[in-house]
């Protein structure tokens, strides 16, 4: 019998296909302190007719979700290398058609894994004096999203 509990958020994973589609390189991408999937869009139509007698009736006709995820910017001041998973996201957002999407995975720690084809859309980057540089995306899902456990 199952016994769900409270998660952390930092458990979560976030990754971007470095790889190609058939055969994904799944990069995390590191730093994140903070993440929200969310539902962005929701279109709704009235279906109300003579036959509902008064009572609406809403019918949902389109629905969209983000990932809006930050933490900090991460590089090693040595040489100027960036986390791959950071520098995979902001390559993408300056892509645009037919170049403009990229898959993510979004996995929960009990293992169960969101996959997305998404756009990418860099946060503002940078801080203040005497704080860790601040960096981030939302990336925009386009299409399906696929749930898979055990990934």
């Amino acid at each position: 019998m199952s016994n769900p509990i409270e998660v952390l958020s930092d458990d979560f994973v976030i990754s971007i296909n470095t790889g190609t589609y058939s055969s994904p390189t799944w990069t995390p991408i590191l730093g994140l302190k903070s993440h929200k999937w969310s539902e962005s869009e929701t279109k709704e139509v009235d279906a109300s007719n003579r036959s509902t007698r008064g009572r609406g009736q809403t019918r949902v006709v389109r629905r969209g979700n983000s990932l809006t995820f930050g933490g900090n910017f991460f590089e090693d001041e040595a040489d100027g290398t960036r986390d791959p998973g950071q520098a995979a996201v902001e390559a993408l957002a300056q892509q645009i058609i037919p170049d403009d999407l990229g898959w993510f995975a979004y996995e929960t720690p009990g293992g169960t894994v969101k996959y997305f084809q998404a756009t990418a859309k860099m946060s503002d980057e940078g801080g203040d004096l005497d704080t860790l540089c601040e960096w981030g995306a939302v990336c925009n899902v386009y299409g399906e999203v696929f749930d898979a456990y055990g990934s």
